[in-house]
């Protein structure tokens, strides 16, 4: 839980395959991230883990199938 919090000079993330799970919070908060790379591994993540992420443009889920998801985000505006 809240591992990388409000974590400003974090820009990309790439979960590895050791990792099973994503605590509350963790990345919340963290304006400059703009990708994140997740492992077909992955199988919870926990509330909040990445409100607050205004920068965030793509999420990349690779499938245990060798197949590649792109998530891409559009930002809504004001």
């Amino acid at each position: 839980n809240y591992s990388f919090c409000s974590c400003s000079s974090l820009t990309q993330i790439a979960i590895p395959s050791s990792v099973t799970s994503i605590g509350v919070y963790a990345f919340y908060g963290c304006f400059a991230l703009k990708k994140i790379q997740i492992s077909s591994s992955l199988k919870i993540i926990a509330s909040y883990t990445f409100n607050n992420c205004s920068s965030l443009e793509q999420i990349e889920i690779h499938h245990h199938k060798n197949q590649l998801v792109i998530i891409h985000l559009l930002t809504a505006l004001h």
